[in-house]
């Protein structure tokens, strides 16, 4: 493989947003870059757009494709990937200048598997906030830890957004199609693969906060339960020292489909609501005892169970705070 960094950008419907994603990609101060733009079906002219700027850099590959997702496009774009290094950015955020740079040198320093960044988010008014806590410095993980942090939220999440990887790594791997939390069903299989890990603390991701993408939809986000059940199966039987955080975050995640009802007022059953719930009381007391869950969301958990009214306060209150 050549020692080169594809950046895989699935492109549907983000004309108003897409210059600017692919100028923070072109302007890159790594110069040995593949920028492969798949447009997924786009009817907005965003297709046409991505063949204007094929004209102008020759690192530019376009690909089009019959509509079928987030996950379709980025499998589209995995498959032609001849290079060691790979990274996905979505075509409504952007990123920093060094991102590049700062990412493949801490993966040959450390010879990593996967480098990940902090990120900020970035709101219609142009505010930005920092999304994780900062370190002072790296972090280097081997697959377990990492698998632990992914799940404790403290220095990343399950994006698979803001991290370069070997492309080794996806020779068994692809997203899910038709689910809308791909990331997070093969994120601890890529860290399990994977020998070294590091967190960057920069943040040289740009998380664009807008109306009308892919997680502000309205149906209720089951599949975030579904990759969360799988991930817990898989990982406590390969690291049963992690059954706890597993069944935490197997509670977490029936929470966070519940978020969705309140941030997107997406459509949930009595029922759904009833299994959510039942899900986190059945898994409360391994909560508890998680010294990488804050006092504040272990008090949460405990309200969602018991006392729904409060719970969503608190969901509001925090939301306010941490700009999420």
């Amino acid at each position: 493989m050549l020692d080169y960094v594809s950046i895989v950008i699935p492109v549907y419907n983000v004309i108003d947003y897409l210059d600017n994603c692919v100028n923070s990609v072109l302007h890159q101060t790594y110069e040995k870059i593949e920028i492969i733009l798949v447009d997924d079906g786009s009817t907005d002219g965003s297709g046409e757009r991505c063949e204007y700027w094929k004209t102008k850099d020759s690192r530019i590959v376009v690909l089009h494709k019959e509509n079928g997702g987030l996950s379709s496009a980025r499998n589209y774009g995995i498959d032609i990937v001849k290079n060691k290094y790979i990274c996905f950015v979505d075509s409504d955020d952007s990123i920093d200048e060094n991102y590049v740079r700062d990412m493949i040198n801490e993966m040959r320093k450390e010879d990593a598997d996967i480098v990940i960044c902090n990120r900020y988010h970035v709101f219609v008014d142009e505010k930005k906030y920092l999304r994780f806590k900062n370190s002072s410095e790296s972090i280097v993980m081997d697959s377990e830890t990492a698998i632990l942090e992914m799940n404790s939220y403290r220095y990343f999440d399950m994006s698979a957004c803001g991290r370069l990887y070997k492309t080794k790594l996806f020779s068994e791997i692809r997203f899910p199609v038709g689910k809308i939390s791909e990331d997070f069903f093969i994120m601890y299989l890529l860290f399990d693969k994977a020998d070294k890990i590091i967190y960057l603390p920069k943040a040289l991701y740009l998380y664009t906060q807008r109306l009308g993408s892919i997680t502000k939809q309205k149906k209720l986000n089951m599949d975030f339960v579904e990759a969360a059940n799988e991930q817990m199966l898989y990982v406590e039987k390969k690291y049963p020292q992690l059954k706890a955080c597993m069944h935490g975050a197997f509670a977490s995640a029936n929470m966070t489909a519940y978020n969705g009802v309140l941030t997107n007022k997406s459509l949930c059953s009595k029922d759904e609501l009833s299994q959510m719930r039942r899900s986190v009381k059945e898994n409360i007391k391994y909560v508890y005892g998680l010294d990488t869950w804050s006092l504040i969301k272990k008090i949460q958990c405990y309200l969602f169970v018991y006392s729904l009214k409060l719970y969503n306060i608190s969901y509001k209150l925090y939301k306010r705070i941490k700009h999420v």
